[in-house]
């Protein structure tokens, strides 16, 4: 409607600049003009403004409807907090946490590398974490991660000497107790399990280390 005002004033001042010098000499036809058309270009500008304002919201809304959409579409099940004793960097426990971390985390297929490496970084302390402290967490440094831990840590000798030495360090029962035997068994248990997981015959472990 602004547009179709100014086209008629612009009508209409043609003719006026067309008419009788006795009919221009009353006024100032380009001072009139001007005072005129200043306010119509203020206006025309403030509307421009605003419908850019609003064809950017528009814009706007559109792009986080389409990024709300794809992030609904492509999110997963909450997973459970994955509960895994921490790695030390004591040898004889690597066998134990390499098999738990293993299971839950490297071979579930729902975790991106970098979920995965989060993990990681969350499941070490002491000299474990210093080895992989200046690796940032993301999906490309997983697997060097666990390859440093591997390379420095999961020395097989080494393994089974601690191993060992726990096996044969056990506190001896001076009396019987619920307790005493409960520590006995599960300590047993544990060392049995992780020469077993290193595919050593305790009957060779056990000659191994009086050599």
């Amino acid at each position: 409607m602004l547009e179709e005002y100014w086209s008629s004033y612009a009508k209409h001042y043609d003719v006026i600049i067309q008419a009788s010098p006795k009919v221009l000499a009353k006024f100032d036809a380009l001072q009139e003009y001007e005072i005129t058309e200043n306010p119509n270009l203020d206006c025309r500008t403030l509307l421009m403004e605003a419908l850019y304002s609003l064809r950017a919201e528009k814009e706007n809304r559109e792009c986080t409807k389409v990024v709300t959409m794809e992030s609904t579409s492509t999110s997963r099940v909450k997973l459970p907090p994955i509960n895994i004793p921490r790695f030390a960097g004591n040898y004889e426990d690597l066998i134990r946490f390499r098999n738990l971390f293993t299971a839950l985390v490297n071979n579930d297929e729902r975790l991106s590398n970098m979920e995965k490496c989060h993990y990681l970084r969350s499941s070490v302390c002491g000299n474990a974490e210093i080895a992989i402290k200046n690796l940032a967490v993301s999906g490309s440094n997983f697997e060097r991660a666990w390859s440093i831990l591997e390379n420095r840590y999961d020395n097989k000798r080494i393994i089974e000497n601690n191993v060992l030495n726990i096996f044969f360090n056990q506190k001896t029962l001076t009396t019987e107790c619920a307790r005493g035997l409960k520590e006995l068994l599960d300590t047993t248990t544990v060392t049995l399990d992780d020469l077993q997981s290193l595919s050593i015959d305790i009957r060779v472990g056990m000659l191994l280390s009086f050599t």
